[in-house]
């Protein structure tokens, strides 16, 4: 990593210096035939996504977050760098009251990282994976693609004042819907997923998360931890 941030900018920020050291080792990791200002430019930009103000969630903190704990499950995983590369571009894409997020993003990265050398081969998986968060179901019998969807949906299993800030940020990003229509479309995602018979894919994270995902999930349907009013304090 440079260690001059002159022609860097974005470095000068400890999150985005954090996140390009991440880019930079798993393209690595995945031989991505690219030089280093190509690189740059690249994530440059793939970051300004993740900084657009419409954003409260979907940020460059959440990026950090599953990155962070991508290398803290790195035991459960059999290629790193691919999940890696598919956290990187999950939310590329992310356009208020748009259907087509997802394949946008999967587009991208399809795009880019071919662009940058990865083989074809991970390539695909990494756009295929990122197809699947549309539904978070698993399109294949990878134990990578399970852990990619489960770390997606850590924050479900939050402690609940982290939670209640998630749901905050999420309303914040959707709140020019009137509150009673977004609420009820808020609660036919939750029950969706509750009605699953395992939120989470991966036997180890599942024993972890499951019990308080569920929790929270049962109490934000139920109006228990965020109300109306609170709504209306975060600026909806």
């Amino acid at each position: 990593m440079p260690t001059h941030t002159t022609h860097f900018p974005l470095l000068h920020h400890p999150v985005i210096r954090k996140l390009y050291g991440a880019w930079r080792k798993y393209l690595y990791a995945m031989n991505a035939q690219c030089d280093s200002q190509t690189q740059y430019k690249v994530f440059a930009q793939l970051i300004s996504q993740y900084q657009q103000t419409h954003r409260h969630y979907h940020n460059i903190y959440h990026l950090a977050h599953l990155m962070t704990l991508a290398e803290r499950f790195a035991d459960l995983s059999h290629d790193l760098p691919t999940i890696m590369l598919a956290i990187f571009y999950h939310d590329s894409v992310y356009k208020r009251f748009s259907r087509r997020n997802e394949l946008a993003s999967a587009n991208q990265a399809k795009n880019e990282l071919l662009d940058l050398g990865v083989a074809p081969a991970q390539v695909e998986c990494i756009s295929q994976w990122i197809l699947s968060t549309i539904h978070h179901q698993p399109s294949s019998s990878s134990k990578d693609e399970q852990l990619f969807l489960d770390l997606d949906l850590a924050i479900l299993a939050a402690p609940e004042a982290l939670y209640q800030r998630y749901q905050q940020q999420v309303r914040m990003e959707h709140r020019f819907i009137p509150y009673r229509l977004y609420k009820r479309l808020r609660n036919q995602v939750l029950s969706k997923l509750l009605s699953r018979p395992t939120l989470y894919f991966t036997p180890a994270l599942q024993a972890r998360w499951e019990q308080q995902a569920r929790k929270n999930i049962m109490q934000e349907i139920n109006g228990e931890v965020i109300t109306e009013s609170s709504f209306k304090e975060c600026g909806a």
